[in-house]
């Protein structure tokens, strides 16, 4: 297995073991500056982590491309996919809040 797709796989789980937290209505991990205009905190928290679950999907595509492909494709498709997947979150988040 490649250094780098354990790195992927590592870093996918701790993404969405915060996605979990979040989506389960827990704030604290939120710092209260990041929600002062907000009005309903849950749904905050539940978009937070539904966000941060599709984030995870990178890292966790780019491992498992790390694992039969060369490494610095791996690299490539982390960079493609977390672009796409920014540009998604950004237009979700642009339509729901504001």
């Amino acid at each position: 297995m490649n250094f780098i797709s354990i790195l992927m796989f590592i870093f996918a789980g701790m993404l969405l073991l915060v996605a979990i937290i979040l989506y389960s209505g827990d704030t604290g991990l939120i710092r209260t500056i990041n929600y002062v205009r907000v009005k309903d905190k849950k749904k905050y928290a539940r978009f937070l982590g539904k966000s941060m679950a599709l984030t995870a999907v990178a890292p966790l595509v780019a491992g498992i491309a790390g694992l039969f492909l060369p490494a610095m494709v791996s690299v490539i498709v982390l960079i493609v996919l977390t672009i796409v997947i920014l540009i998604v979150i950004a237009r979700q988040s642009d339509s729901h809040y504001r």
